[in-house]
């Protein structure tokens, strides 16, 4: 019988080389897993504000458009009603703006030199005229001109001022009956 008389050696946990390096690349592979599952979820997080924020842009954005949706609207109702006004302008023969033609055509006709017009007003069938002459003289001669004119009827004078200047106030009715007479007296001298 032999007898070993060195001591007898442990044995030890002993560890396979493969194991190992499997344990290894395993730990290492569930790291890696790790940092990408932080990273994605940082991502989707960043990805979700901005979802928010684009989706209160679009809120913004949908109440900005209803908006100018019903202003648009209204400008075209405005517009279509301005449409028919003119159209309905059109069709209607207007008085007033004959007058206002003629009568300034007759002014132009029957003002003397030297007489300033200041202020003239045109309502309907009265007008009213402001201004001034270098003589009382010449606004008589202007008030007879305005005497033979057929298309101006009951002129009165309101004012007379002397001062540097004579300045007057004169107030008369315009006379439609003689408006065609007056425009064709006025056509002729264009000719």
């Amino acid at each position: 019988m032999r007898v070993n008389l060195a001591q007898e050696k442990k044995q030890g946990f002993i560890i396979d080389r493969t194991y190992l390096i499997m344990l290894i690349i395993f730990i290492v592979l569930i790291a890696s897993m790790f940092i990408q599952y932080t990273i994605l979820n940082n991502r989707i997080d960043n990805n979700e504000e901005k979802i928010k924020l684009v989706n209160e842009e679009l809120k913004t954005l949908r109440e900005k458009r209803n908006e100018y949706l019903s202003l648009k609207e209204e400008i075209n109702k405005m517009e279509s009603e301005i449409a028919s006004r003119e159209d309905k302008e059109q069709k209607l023969p207007s008085i007033t703006k004959q007058n206002w033609n003629l009568t300034l055509l007759e002014l132009g006709r029957i003002i003397p030199d030297k007489v300033m017009i200041n202020s003239l007003n045109i309502n309907d069938k009265n007008l009213s005229i402001k201004g001034y002459g270098e003589n009382s003289q010449i606004i008589s001669k202007f008030l007879d001109n305005l005497l033979e004119s057929e298309l101006l009827v009951n002129i009165k004078l309101n004012q007379l001022t002397n001062g540097e200047d004579v300045s007057y106030s004169i107030t008369t009715d315009i006379n439609a009956a003689n408006t065609n007479t007056v425009n064709d007296m006025s056509g002729e001298e264009e000719n």
